[in-house]
């Protein structure tokens, strides 16, 4: 892709990402520039994470923009620039109002005996 060894591009595209995250802040872009910090780069690959499809379809439109302004901070690495979707295992929620009770006496005990105190129902 590039006229550089992978090596070199690696190292060129890691001493220019800071920058290239501040560029982005600059642009008021702040949610591209907050998903251009989870990445891991190989060679003149950079791959991105992100938690959800809304910040993988802002990516991919930016994309074009993203590695032009890595070709200019870097020198002329052609990098090539994917975004995956990292999937967050959610915590459990409480879903009935028991459920809710519990859990939050779960977290704060004083909450029991509030609900004696005051003889309260759920």
């Amino acid at each position: 892709m590039s006229e550089f060894l992978p090596q070199e591009s690696e190292a060129l595209i890691r001493q220019c990402y800071p920058d290239l995250i501040k560029l982005w802040q600059n642009r008021s872009r702040p949610r591209i520039a907050s998903a251009l910090e989870i990445c891991r780069i190989e060679g003149d690959s950079i791959t991105i994470a992100v938690p959800d499809e809304v910040q993988q379809s802002e990516l991919h439109q930016a994309k074009a923009e993203i590695e032009r302004d890595i070709f200019e901070l870097t020198g002329g690495v052609r990098p090539s620039l994917m975004v995956i979707i990292r999937f967050v295992e959610q915590k459990y929620r409480p879903v009935t109002l028991e459920q809710k009770y519990q859990h939050l006496a779960e977290l704060n005990p004083n909450l029991v005996k509030l609900h004696k105190m005051l003889d309260l129902t759920i």
